[in-house]
């Protein structure tokens, strides 16, 4: 099931944007998830910070991001370059796909199978990246970018030297400032834009049947995507469905919002007026388990100084640009309870992290450790 899940994130981040070009204009931007269901347990809000700028010689690259005081972050955001990792030579494809495993794609709300489906991608297909893969995957490229040209300033958040977590009710909305040698001062105030509600899903858990979905209204959303997928050990096959009605590998990264909208009207993204779909029967009915996802996308939030005019010519420059998009996923396990109820049995096995520590004392009267929480049907994977 872990492999699943690793598999899934891997395919969500196969194809990235270019590194961004050199340019005089220094960017700023701000990725946030609110995540529900599994992930939200443990992490309900995360942010990804990405600064860039001109070049700075001689000394260190230094930026901070100064905070309002609704993130309940401190003052401060500090951002450090990432420490170039060395790699080898590229092996093509998508990493985590074993070799001389088929994939076999569904697609489409459907409490049945429909015609035409699956479409099956040979071993050869994912290993190389081409054929019915590449025509599949390549969706959308996401927004996260691959580093900069040598010598130019960039920074980024989560760091070493910070890490902590999102706390749950914290807020973008407030004044900003970022400084930095290889940044202008950027100065900007968010009001109308924060991290989106929670996408709760509720589904049902029979795998040899079909699993419908449905969830509440997010606010702001602009567009709903669902994905599902299963491994069978047997046939070394991977199983992929997705809500699209288009044969697709799926969308489950940031994205921008006019990029969302173009894939509701062709019908890739469910529009967000749909708070339902299903899977069809019997597509996971020969594997032990299946990891089920869903997303939400908000509207960009986007400013430039000077603001941009509105007949800007091609070759316009702005001094520096702040972008921050917002994305709400969910994640969990046909046949698994849901959160309320998930959450009771988490309090009734009490605090992990405080029995590991009464194990750590070797205390006979301390509590007893709990063994964790195994999901039904799938061995190995415990909370």
């Amino acid at each position: 099931m872990k492999k699943i899940f690793i598999i899934a994130l891997l395919l969500s981040f196969a194809f990235t944007a270019p590194a961004m070009a050199a340019t005089e204009t220094a960017e700023y931007q701000i990725l946030t998830t609110t995540m529900g269901g599994m992930q939200g347990m443990q992490m309900p809000l995360t942010m990804e910070l990405d600064a860039r700028g001109t070049p700075v010689t001689g000394g260190a690259q230094e930026a901070t991001h100064f905070i309002p005081a609704g993130m309940k972050m401190g003052n401060e955001l500090p951002l450090l370059r990432p420490e170039q990792q060395g790699g080898g030579k590229d092996a093509g494809g998508v990493p985590g796909v074993q070799e001389n495993w088929t994939v076999k794609i569904y697609w489409g709300s459907s409490k049945t199978v429909q015609k035409g489906q699956p479409i099956v991608i040979s071993p050869q297909d994912m290993k190389s990246g081409k054929g019915k893969f590449a025509e599949l995957a390549n969706v959308g490229t996401g927004v996260r970018r691959s580093a900069p040209p040598s010598g130019w300033g960039w920074g980024k958040w989560p760091n070493k030297k910070s890490s902590i977590q999102v706390p749950k009710g914290a807020s973008l909305k407030g004044s900003h400032r970022l400084e930095g040698n290889y940044l202008p001062q950027i100065k900007f105030d968010v009001s109308n834009h924060d991290f989106l509600p929670p996408l709760n899903v509720k589904m049902g858990g029979d795998l040899k049947s079909s699993i419908p979905l449905s969830w509440g209204s997010v606010k702001g959303a602009v567009g709903y995507f669902a994905y599902a997928m299963a491994s069978n050990q047997a046939k070394k096959e991977t199983i992929i469905w997705t809500s699209s009605s288009k044969p697709t590998m799926g969308i489950m990264m940031h994205e921008h919002s006019s990029k969302i909208k173009e894939l509701v009207k062709s019908g890739i993204v469910m529009g967000p007026d749909k708070s339902a779909c299903d899977i069809p029967a019997g597509i996971f009915a020969e594997c032990d388990g299946a990891m089920v996802m869903a997303s939400a996308w908000g509207e960009d939030y986007w400013v430039s100084h000077p603001p941009k005019p509105n007949n800007a010519p091609k070759n316009w420059k702005p001094d520096w640009t702040v972008n921050a998009l917002f994305m709400s996923q969910w994640s969990g396990v046909p046949g698994m309870p849901d959160m309320p109820d998930m959450e009771s049995i988490m309090r009734e096995y009490g605090n992990q992290e405080e029995n590991e520590k009464e194990n750590e004392k070797g205390s006979s009267g301390g509590k007893k450790k709990s063994p964790g929480i195994g999901i039904p049907g799938i061995p190995g994977i415990k909370f």
